[in-house]
């Protein structure tokens, strides 16, 4: 990541239900977008925030949408 490029927070999650759960395989995808000091923010609405390059945005989403996470 260059110094200037900016991040967007995504509105992650697994499906909208009651209790909607995450399988270990989406708990791996939205970790490799993730660094070590970064943090994911669970919400009351049952989404996960995390933050991601601007440049890589659409990238992202579409490997999300490959294991069945909504953005």
């Amino acid at each position: 990541m260059t110094q200037n490029e900016s991040t967007v927070k995504l509105a992650v999650n697994g499906g909208i239900s009651f209790g909607a759960k995450l399988n270990a395989k989406q708990l791996a995808v939205i970790a490799q977008y993730m660094n070590d000091g970064d943090e994911l923010e669970l919400t009351t609405f049952q989404q996960l925030y995390i933050d991601v390059l601007e440049s890589n945005v659409e990238f992202v989403k579409e490997k999300f949408k490959e294991v069945g996470l909504s953005c």
